[in-house]
Protein backbone atom coordinates (compact mmCIF):
# COMPACT_ATOMS: atom_id res chain seq x y z
CA UNK A 1 0.00 0.00 0.00
CA UNK A 2 1.14 3.34 -0.80
CA UNK A 3 1.74 6.23 2.03
CA UNK A 4 -1.77 7.81 1.24
CA UNK A 5 -3.41 4.49 1.53
CA UNK A 6 -2.00 3.91 4.67
CA UNK A 7 -3.44 7.19 6.02
CA UNK A 8 -6.51 6.46 4.62
CA UNK A 9 -6.78 3.30 6.57
CA UNK A 10 -5.29 4.15 9.88
CA UNK A 11 -7.85 7.05 9.83
CA UNK A 12 -10.67 4.88 9.06
CA UNK A 13 -9.98 2.51 11.09
CA UNK A 14 -10.21 5.00 14.16
CA UNK A 15 -13.28 6.42 12.66
CA UNK A 16 -11.90 10.23 12.02
CA UNK A 17 -13.03 11.99 8.86
CA UNK A 18 -10.00 14.24 7.38
CA UNK A 19 -11.04 17.03 9.10
CA UNK A 20 -10.08 16.10 12.45
CA UNK A 21 -7.19 13.78 11.38
CA UNK A 22 -5.94 17.74 9.91
CA UNK A 23 -6.79 19.35 13.02
CA UNK A 24 -4.67 16.60 14.69
CA UNK A 25 -1.69 17.15 12.90
CA UNK A 26 -2.50 20.98 12.61
CA UNK A 27 -2.99 20.12 8.37
CA UNK A 28 -5.83 21.33 6.17
CA UNK A 29 -8.12 18.73 5.06
CA UNK A 30 -7.82 19.21 1.91
CA UNK A 31 -3.88 18.17 2.41
CA UNK A 32 -5.27 14.98 3.79
CA UNK A 33 -7.50 14.21 0.76
CA UNK A 34 -4.84 15.27 -1.85
CA UNK A 35 -2.11 12.63 0.47
CA UNK A 36 -5.26 9.82 0.86
CA UNK A 37 -5.73 10.21 -3.34
CA UNK A 38 -2.11 10.17 -4.11
CA UNK A 39 -2.47 13.69 -5.71
CA UNK A 40 0.81 14.30 -3.57
CA UNK A 41 3.08 13.32 -1.26
CA UNK A 42 4.27 14.25 2.06
CA UNK A 43 7.41 14.94 3.23
CA UNK A 44 9.22 12.97 6.06
CA UNK A 45 8.38 15.65 8.41
CA UNK A 46 4.50 15.42 7.78
CA UNK A 47 4.25 11.60 7.63
CA UNK A 48 5.54 11.89 11.13
CA UNK A 49 3.14 14.44 12.03
CA UNK A 50 0.49 12.33 10.67
CA UNK A 51 1.71 9.25 12.99
CA UNK A 52 1.51 11.00 15.65
CA UNK A 53 -1.61 12.33 14.79
CA UNK A 54 -3.02 8.67 14.46
CA UNK A 55 -0.55 7.18 17.58
CA UNK A 56 0.98 5.28 15.37
CA UNK A 57 4.65 4.53 14.44
CA UNK A 58 5.67 6.07 11.57
CA UNK A 59 6.98 2.65 10.09
CA UNK A 60 3.34 1.79 9.67
CA UNK A 61 2.52 4.56 7.64
CA UNK A 62 5.81 4.15 5.39
CA UNK A 63 5.49 -0.02 5.51
CA UNK A 64 5.39 -0.53 1.73
CA UNK A 65 7.48 3.04 0.58
CA UNK A 66 9.74 2.96 3.04
CA UNK A 67 12.91 3.16 0.20
CA UNK A 68 11.35 6.17 -0.94
CA UNK A 69 11.72 8.14 2.12
CA UNK A 70 14.96 6.51 4.22
CA UNK A 71 17.35 8.88 1.87
CA UNK A 72 14.66 11.92 3.29
CA UNK A 73 15.41 11.04 6.67
CA UNK A 74 19.35 11.06 6.37
CA UNK A 75 19.82 13.51 3.82
CA UNK A 76 20.12 16.15 6.51
CA UNK A 77 22.14 13.98 8.47
CA UNK A 78 26.23 13.84 7.77
CA UNK A 79 26.89 10.50 7.33
CA UNK A 80 30.05 8.44 6.81
CA UNK A 81 31.67 6.42 4.57
CA UNK A 82 29.11 3.71 6.00
CA UNK A 83 25.57 5.29 4.73
CA UNK A 84 24.67 1.47 3.94
CA UNK A 85 24.86 0.46 8.19
CA UNK A 86 23.43 3.58 9.32
CA UNK A 87 20.51 3.22 6.55
CA UNK A 88 19.83 -0.02 7.70
CA UNK A 89 20.01 0.95 11.58
CA UNK A 90 18.01 4.15 11.19
CA UNK A 91 14.92 1.43 9.25
CA UNK A 92 15.09 -0.71 12.46
CA UNK A 93 15.16 1.89 15.21
CA UNK A 94 12.14 3.31 13.07
CA UNK A 95 10.56 -0.44 12.53
CA UNK A 96 10.40 -1.01 16.60
CA UNK A 97 8.78 2.50 17.37
CA UNK A 98 11.17 4.69 18.51
CA UNK A 99 11.99 7.55 15.75
CA UNK A 100 15.30 8.84 14.43
CA UNK A 101 15.43 12.57 13.98
CA UNK A 102 18.14 14.49 12.26
CA UNK A 103 18.37 18.34 11.65
CA UNK A 104 20.38 20.10 8.83
CA UNK A 105 23.35 20.84 11.65
CA UNK A 106 24.39 17.35 11.58
CA UNK A 107 22.93 16.61 14.86
CA UNK A 108 21.05 13.58 15.25
CA UNK A 109 18.71 11.96 18.30
CA UNK A 110 16.39 8.98 18.61
CA UNK A 111 12.99 9.72 20.05
CA UNK A 112 11.70 7.39 22.07
CA UNK A 113 8.06 6.36 23.04
CA UNK A 114 7.53 7.96 26.04
CA UNK A 115 8.39 11.09 24.39
CA UNK A 116 12.04 11.51 25.34
CA UNK A 117 14.79 12.32 23.20
CA UNK A 118 18.84 11.18 23.05
CA UNK A 119 21.61 12.36 21.26
CA UNK A 120 23.55 9.84 18.70
CA UNK A 121 26.11 9.94 16.94
CA UNK A 122 27.63 8.09 13.61
CA UNK A 123 29.59 6.18 15.39
CA UNK A 124 26.91 5.09 17.87
CA UNK A 125 24.40 4.40 15.25
CA UNK A 126 27.22 2.04 13.77
CA UNK A 127 28.15 0.53 17.46
CA UNK A 128 24.89 -0.53 17.78
CA UNK A 129 24.63 -1.57 14.64
CA UNK A 130 27.68 -3.76 15.49
CA UNK A 131 26.07 -4.93 18.71
CA UNK A 132 22.93 -5.81 17.30
CA UNK A 133 24.85 -8.19 15.09
CA UNK A 134 26.91 -9.73 17.50
CA UNK A 135 23.82 -10.24 19.90
CA UNK A 136 21.92 -11.95 16.86
CA UNK A 137 25.27 -14.11 15.75
CA UNK A 138 24.98 -14.91 20.08
CA UNK A 139 21.77 -16.04 19.76
CA UNK A 140 21.57 -17.76 16.70
CA UNK A 141 24.77 -19.97 17.93
CA UNK A 142 23.25 -20.55 21.21
CA UNK A 143 19.68 -21.93 19.53
CA UNK A 144 22.27 -23.98 16.85
CA UNK A 145 24.09 -25.50 20.29
CA UNK A 146 20.24 -26.06 21.96
CA UNK A 147 19.43 -28.06 18.98
CA UNK A 148 21.97 -30.13 18.72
Amino acid sequence: MTVGENIKAYRKKQGLTQKQLGDRCNLSEAMIRQYELGIRNPKIETIRKIANGLNICMNALLEDSWAEYVDLITEDFVLSSQDETIKQIIQHIDAIGYLFRADSKGNAWIEYPDGTATDITNTELVALKDETDNYLKFRLDELRKKKH
